[in-house]
């Protein structure tokens, strides 16, 4: 008898045990992963124990190295304090000099004793003319203008203290040059008939003229209405206007008083205001908002339209007697709103007026800049685009064109960050102690050569700039100018929410431009694009050696670009590069942080070419470019970025593969290929 045939099992048998070998498959997989998942969890505590412990010992070897840096680079420190002690002695030896030989009656600006002096004397005086007037102001503005100089300086060099003079100084200044307008205009009110009617000598001339040359002339008034008086930073039109009917429009001469304004028939009905005195004031400077933060800047000066009426002023004539009423100034001059108060709580709707302003011949426009005209908001004190319409610029005869529903202090405006964020900037000496910067803007490129105590703009054709041209000036004077043309390169930390950037920390900052004034010398610097991203306590820079002062660099060899980190109180090398996005900064062995730059890069570079840098007897170059940098704000105010770049490390490393091959290297760190 055969072996007993084996049932065949179930389909639900078979299931049954293909579940049961799954599950325990499972399970021995689960088990395996979990030991394997233990042996990885514990090589990574050990691998983070490790990294944990090299950290603290990175750490405490780098807080060693600093102190001991510091105490090696302490006499550095106290030379360089003393020899920019000198310079300042010397600067303020040479100035004082310059004034001796100066020819010039006006005060000392950097005396208190004879600006308050002067200012008495002025407040005191009595001016009989407008001319006189106009003449006394500008005289001032010439002080103030001195007095901006040492503001620039004082900027350039943090003097809290001084800058806090300067603008105190300059508004008492100009604020009593506005005072004196106002005094020659009430004076110009009270003897109105002197300015409108004819004395009898010159009636009978009419009516002699009428009888032979058959000319119709007013015998009564005279033809001339408008009285000016014009200086090249202030002008002031005065227009009597006697209609019986209506306000015409000003016949005001363009080129002089720079200003025409034409008020509507229906502005002012004649029986209740039939005379009026419409007075134009332009100033080159801006008066209303002097260094007070506004997101519009004024330039090329602000033009004031006044409206008085003058009807009841007339004296009256008492056999041989002048019977001249007096009247109070503040009264006197209170201006003629428009619109009126009646206009609006009625609800009327307010009529534009339309005005053209001369937009002077320095005042940088480009085609493609959004064409703004601003108005003096009292109230919130600042300035305002409302009320504002049909702004037009005819770039030939320099007219701005507009209409306005309201009367009040105007200016051509532009917006504060019109110029940066920067897209990116490059500096490099060509010469010893010379050093040229360029700066991409957001509309244009400036070039500028920076040499001991002057700065030039170069390059720039721009007819507006024309008179700034290739000509030396205190670093912070030069901006001013530039400023006061329409270009805006003086970034405060104010911008940065409006320029949506994160501006970085003020020891880091400061010490990496002590660095690239004190090593230009020896190397070029650039931006660095990665750099907006980085934490406001790290700023990166891109490094190359130019030992023999190259303007441009004719190899683009990226790898010859090294890029440094400066943090408040340290400085060092990373892997990272421009060219690649994917680059990283992994920590490296041998990795480094220094005090300085110098010390930093002692491994990468030869001892020769860093002896062409931080010599102290340059102190005057050193501090002049430092001044410059610091006013330009080129490391915070730069935006062009690729990608976010996290968790920043320093590394004091050669990334070229010649590394190690010290005697197969030039200063650069290029591998030297010697020919057999």
């Amino acid at each position: 008898m055969g072996p007993k045939k084996q049932e065949k099992k179930t389909k639900k048998q078979l299931a049954e045990e293909a579940k049961q070998k799954a599950l325990e498959e499972q399970k021995i997989k689960e088990e395996q992963e979990r030991k394997k998942k233990e042996e990885e969890d514990k090589i990574r505590a050990e691998q983070e124990k490790k990294r944990k412990e090299l950290e603290e010992k990175l750490a405490a070897e780098e807080a060693k190295r600093l102190i001991e840096e510091a105490s090696e680079h302490a006499m550095w420190d106290q030379d360089y304090s003393k020899y920019l002690e000198d310079f300042k002695k010397s600067a303020a030896i040479m100035a004082e000099k310059a004034k001796i030989l100066e020819t010039s009656t006006l005060p000392d600006p950097k005396n208190i004793k004879d600006l308050n002096a002067y200012l008495s004397l002025w407040e005191e005086e009595k001016e009989h003319t407008l001319e006189q007037c106009v003449a006394n102001c500008q005289r001032a503005e010439f002080i103030s203008k001195k007095i901006v100089a040492l503001l620039a300086e004082a900027k350039g060099d943090e003097e809290e203290e001084k800058k806090k003079w300067c603008i105190e100084y300059l508004d008492k200044i100009r604020s009593l040059s506005r005072t004196k307008i106002n005094q020659i205009t009430l004076l110009m009110l009270e003897n109105v008939e002197k300015f409108l009617l004819r004395t009898k000598e010159e009636k009978a001339l009419i009516e002699s003229k009428k009888a032979t040359e058959k000319k119709d002339q007013d015998p009564n008034y005279k033809d001339d209405k408008l009285h000016k008086a014009i200086t090249p930073d202030i002008t002031v039109g005065m227009y009597f206007n006697r209609s019986n009917k209506f306000i015409k429009p000003v016949p005001v001469d363009f080129e002089e008083v720079r200003g025409h304004i034409d008020f509507p028939r229906s502005l002012m009905p004649a029986q209740s205001i039939p005379e009026v005195l419409i007075r134009s004031v332009w100033t080159s400077f801006n008066f209303l908002s002097n260094e007070v933060f506004t997101p519009l800047l004024p330039i090329g000066g602000v033009v004031v339209f006044d409206l008085y009426k003058f009807g009841d002023l007339f004296p009256k004539v008492i056999k041989d007697w002048t019977v001249r009423p007096i009247f109070d100034m503040e009264k006197t001059l209170a201006s003629i709103p428009y619109p009126d108060q009646k206009s609006l709580l009625s609800g009327q709707a307010v009529q534009a007026l339309q005005v053209t302003l001369k937009v002077p011949e320095y005042v940088y426009i480009q085609d493609t800049d959004p064409l703004k005209v601003a108005l003096w908001d009292s109230t919130s004190k600042g300035w305002t685009t409302e009320g504002i319409d049909e702004v037009k610029f005819d770039k030939v005869r320099r007219h701005l064109e507009y209409k306005t529903i309201k009367l009040a202090p105007m200016t051509y405006a532009i917006d504060r960050c019109i110029d940066y964020p920067y897209k990116s900037w490059y500096l490099r000496c060509v010469a010893q102690n010379k050093a040229i910067l360029d700066i991409v803007t957001k509309r244009t490129t400036f070039v500028f050569e920076i040499t001991p105590g002057e700065v030039r703009l170069i390059e720039k054709m721009d007819p507006e700039l024309a008179h700034i041209l290739n000509k030396p000036y205190p670093p912070g004077l030069i901006l001013e100018h530039l400023l006061a043309s329409g270009v805006n390169l003086t970034p405060r930390n104010e911008d940065a929410a409006l320029c949506g950037i994160n501006v970085k920390q003020k020891g880091a900052e400061e010490r990496a431009i002590l660095e690239l004034a004190t090593s230009v010398n020896g190397f070029a610097f650039r931006s660095f694009s990665r750099n907006k991203t980085l934490p406001d306590d790290k700023i990166a820079i891109g490094l190359r050696l130019n030992m023999e002062y190259d303007r441009e660099f004719f190899e683009k060899d990226e790898r010859e670009w090294k890029t440094f980190v400066w943090f408040a109180n340290k400085c060092g090398c990373t892997k990272l590069k421009e060219a690649d996005p994917e680059s990283t900064a992994e920590l490296q062995d041998k990795c480094a942080n220094h005090l300085w730059l110098r010390i930093a890069i002692k491994d990468l570079y030869k001892p020769e070419a860093i002896d062409m840098c931080a010599h102290i007897t340059q102190i005057a170059f050193f501090e002049t470019l430092r001044k410059f940098l610091r006013m330009l704000r080129i490391l915070s105010f730069c935006q062009h970025h690729f990608f976010s770049l996290l968790n920043l490390q320093c590394c004091l490393l050669y990334t070229s593969d010649a590394a190690d091959e010290r005697s197969s290297v030039d200063l650069g760190g290029r591998r030297i290929i010697k020919k057999k």
